[in-house]
């Protein structure tokens, strides 16, 4: 490639490089990135991790663990920004009834006043294919609501994979799911 063309590349990769290295807005550099891994995950087989922060420095963790051909969702919350942790509490109500991957793991939103929600591809137990399930914790994590399935197709066997999930929650406290519905995508 002639000198020419190759000045603008260089120009654009020595741009990008300096605002990589800049401080972030918060004026936190990157270079103060640390690891937050629980001791007590240290230790498990846990895959597809997802992390979860609020403007006050407490951080949701999801994780999965491989249970036989399917696998169960964890949370765990830090109140001071992943230095300690709360114990593990397993999302999903029955065992191994998550479907994870890399892709479409388990994720966690923090909403006002402590509320935390998480959602995760739930296996159906009596036909292939799966459902959004979505829990919420009015207390920052300490307490559970029931598990509820988002989609309203979970008795037609020819829906498929319902996953994919992104979360938020809305300033009025309802939790905003979107997700690759089965429906549409199955065949």
């Amino acid at each position: 490639m002639p000198a020419s063309r190759l000045a603008p590349l260089a120009a654009c990769a020595a741009a990008l490089l300096a605002a990589s290295c800049a401080p972030q807005p918060s004026g936190t550099p990157w270079a103060n990135v640390r690891e937050a891994t629980p001791a007590f995950l240290a230790s498990a087989a846990a895959a597809d991790p997802s992390l979860a922060v609020e403007s006050g420095g407490r951080v949701a963790l999801t994780w999965v663990t491989r249970v036989g051909e399917g696998a169960d969702a964890w949370l765990s919350v830090s109140a001071d920004s992943g230095s300690h942790w709360s114990a593990p509490v397993r999302l999903n109500p029955s065992p191994g009834g998550v479907s994870s991957y890399p892709e479409s793991r388990p994720v966690a939103a923090w909403g006002r006043n402590g509320l935390l929600v998480a959602a995760w591809a739930a296996r159906r137990d009596e036909h292939a294919g799966d459902d959004l399930g979505v829990r919420a914790s009015a207390d920052g994590g300490r307490t559970w609501g029931a598990m509820r399935r988002v989609n309203d197709d979970r008795s037609d066997p020819t829906s498929g994979y319902h996953g994919f999930a992104a979360l938020d929650v809305l300033p009025d406290g309802r939790p905003l799911v979107a997700w690759v519905d089965g429906r549409t995508s199955a065949g």
